[in-house]
């Protein structure tokens, strides 16, 4: 009898996490592909009238307005999971985010309508942000909550792989095309493809999140009377009750952020406008490096339910990323292909040892009933001080004295701040459900904070 409770709940669990996978490689493909082209297209088809050096920086700066928009997304997709559900509001941050990319793809450029190009570009990536932000949270607690308690961090790290399977999709669309045509064609309307596809991909992204069920953990405390059981204010409730673990989520980020979009983006404009490479052959290197990091982390992720093991992969392994940035620049910045290769490779697999695990991490450090805001929020707001400011800092630093050695020394500061909150990690604050108990004393609390 107990074995027969158990399969179904196993067979759920799994399907969750992957349903949560492939919806999260379907929200990266479309946040991917507008940071290849950021790299490669916005300077010449958004911001021909400046300098190239000035263009590339302002088409960075594009890319930060998604990411200044994920925290109003954390916020609003935030609020609305924690009072109506995990389920619902994911299908609608994944029908804004596609809605949004499909619209991108269709904008005309500045020859074709002047300064409203930019000026629509510009409202459309933060849109485009707003969704995002609320996703990632949301698919972490649809794969944590249906995992085992035992579990919650090896579930949670197969919805984290459609990170780099979003990566690697969103790098080959590219490779292919600008194999397929000429790179004059390529800027002139190929970059509009991979945008126009979204269409498809929004299609098979709704049927899969409608396929699965809501949380159990939130259906559970939907099902509940109590007063307060709800929060009124999550957004709230994260920085009056726990407003330390807030914060250390938010440190824990940015080292890892900082590292994978210097790896995604700044690489791939740094490596053909400087070094020399040809546009597929960094894209090629990306896909390599993306296949590396998905790989590994069924591995980081099982590493993470272990005793001990949270703190470890954050410090231990954020000591790594740290000291592997400056061979993997100096490598890439060989211009050798093979050299390039190796660097891609390798960086994959160690940004996968603190990237796979921190969804589960975040996540239960907050209870249910502001999970979805405390999750989301955290993750938004390090991605920002992370990943959404260094490729725009890395390019203005590169065109200065300072150069290399100046973004090296930047991205290694960035990500030892991660590791000095991965020492405070504690294993009694990670992976452990709340008992029922427990969960009520927070909520106690929460409505005499009321």
């Amino acid at each position: 009898m107990s074995t027969a409770r158990t399969l179904p709940a196993a067979r759920t669990a799994t399907r969750a996490a992957w349903a949560s996978a492939v919806g999260t490689m379907l929200e990266w493909y479309d946040f991917g592909i507008y940071g290849v082209v950021a790299a490669l297209v916005l300077n010449q088809a958004f911001f021909p009238t400046l300098d190239p050096a000035v263009a590339t920086i302002v088409s960075f700066s594009t890319l930060t307005v998604g990411f200044v928009a994920r925290p109003v997304g954390a916020i609003v997709f935030g609020h609305i999971g924690d009072r109506w559900g995990r389920r619902s509001t994911l299908i609608l941050t994944l029908v804004i985010t596609g809605a949004v990319t499909i619209l991108i793809g269709l904008l005309p450029t500045y020859a074709d309508i002047g300064i409203a190009a930019p000026i629509i570009l510009v409202a459309l990536r933060f849109l485009q942000g707003v969704g995002l932000g609320g996703e990632w949270g949301g698919a972490v607690l649809l794969s944590t909550e249906h995992a085992p308690a035992d579990r919650r961090s090896y579930y949670g790290g197969i919805m984290a792989m459609g990170v780099p399977l979003g990566v690697l999709l969103s790098n080959a669309v590219f490779l292919i095309i600008t194999l397929a045509v000429p790179f004059d064609q390529f800027q002139a309307w190929g970059w509009r493809i991979p945008f126009l596809g979204s269409i498809l991909i929004l299609a098979v992204g709704l049927w899969i999140r409608i396929r699965v069920p809501e949380s159990p953990q939130f259906a559970e405390l939907k099902a509940e009377t109590t007063p307060g059981s709800r929060a009124r204010l999550p957004l709230r409730d994260i920085f009056t009750i726990q407003p330390g673990r807030t914060l250390l989520s938010v440190l824990v980020i940015v080292g890892s952020s900082a590292v994978a979009y210097v790896y995604l983006s700044f690489i791939l404009s740094w490596g053909q406008g400087a070094v020399g490479y040809p546009a597929p052959v960094i894209l090629g290197a990306i896909c390599v490096g993306a296949v590396i990091w998905a790989a590994a982390a069924p591995y980081f992720a099982s590493r993470g339910d272990r005793v001990g093991g949270m703190r470890g992969l954050f410090l231990g392994w954020g000591l790594v990323r740290t000291v592997a940035v400056i061979p993997f620049f100096l490598l890439v910045s060989t211009g050798n292909v093979v050299l390039l290769y190796i660097a891609m490779g390798l960086m994959g697999g160690v940004i996968s040892a603190t990237q796979v695990p921190a969804g589960a991490a975040i996540a239960s450090l907050f209870p249910v009933r502001v999970r979805y805001t405390g999750t989301s929020f955290a993750y938004q707001v390090g991605s920002i001080l992370g990943g959404g400011i260094t490729p725009l800092v890395a390019a203005a630093i590169i065109a200065t004295a300072a150069g290399l050695a100046g973004v090296i020394g930047y991205v290694v500061l960035i990500s030892l701040i991660s590791c000095a909150a991965g020492f405070l990690f504690r294993r009694d604050a990670l992976n452990t459900p709340k008992s029922s108990s427990e969960e009520a004393g927070v909520v106690s609390e929460s409505v005499r904070a009321d």
